[in-house]
């Protein structure tokens, strides 16, 4: 997920880990935001509704909130 985010930033990959907030740290503003998740989108096969996304600051947490959208879409299939 790290390597995802940094080639989404244009930031080089060691510069981006776990911790790294994807505000503070990256300056994604929501359109950039909206980016990422549309890579995930075509990354991964799923699509995380806006209310999902409230509580994701780092990459960490953005990895684990998409281990759980894969689960859940493989869940409802």
């Amino acid at each position: 997920m790290a390597a995802l985010v940094a080639e989404q930033q244009c930031s080089p990959s060691q510069t981006v880990g776990p911790q790294t907030r994807l505000a503070e740290d990256l300056h994604m503003d929501s359109l950039e935001m909206q980016g990422l998740l549309l890579t995930i989108e075509e990354c991964y096969g799923v699509v995380p509704k806006e209310d999902q996304l409230a509580d994701i600051t780092n990459v960490a947490d953005l990895h684990a909130a998409t281990l759980r959208w894969i689960a859940n879409a493989g869940r409802s299939s």
